[in-house]
């Protein structure tokens, strides 16, 4: 239920708030939105501000509930998985749980399969790569189309 309300949450941060629509317009065009008046370095300190408290939680709630204490490698692979996810939702809140759902079903399903049937997880690894791959040849194709010319 907290997950489901800090995805609500920060979906309404990202398309309903005054910050959200200032974060959307800086990515766009910085210096558009200097000139219009638009307070660029003040809402970048604020979205920084923000993702390192979410990241600052979401490491906390992982030492706290998984490990039960602080290691070296509490968090390998995450910042991999954190930009894959971040990628392949386009950066919106209720993608990123959808596909971060997706993702971690694909994680488990390896771990089962490697404990199971002996299949290396490099095999999960290359099905991600392939779902990445695929996102990103898509995103060209549907930016650059090709056009005949008679």
């Amino acid at each position: 239920m907290i997950a489901i309300a800090g995805v609500l949450a920060a979906a309404w941060l990202v398309h309903q708030s005054r910050i959200g629509f200032y974060a959307r317009f800086i990515s766009a065009n910085p210096r558009m939105a200097k000139i219009v008046g638009v307070p660029v370095q003040a809402a970048t300190v604020w979205i920084i501000a923000a993702s390192g408290a979410c990241a600052g939680l979401a490491g906390f709630v992982n030492v706290a509930s998984q490990e039960g204490r602080l290691t070296q490698s509490f968090s390998n692979g995450y910042v991999f998985s954190g930009v894959l996810i971040a990628f392949l939702s386009r950066n919106d809140p209720i993608g990123v749980a959808i596909t971060g759902f997706l993702i971690a079903v694909l994680f488990i399903t390896g771990q089962t399969l490697q404990v199971f049937y002996q299949i290396p997880f490099t095999m999960v690894q290359m099905i991600e790569a392939i779902i990445v791959m695929a996102v990103a040849s898509s995103e060209f194709f549907i930016r650059h189309r090709i056009r005949w010319i008679r």
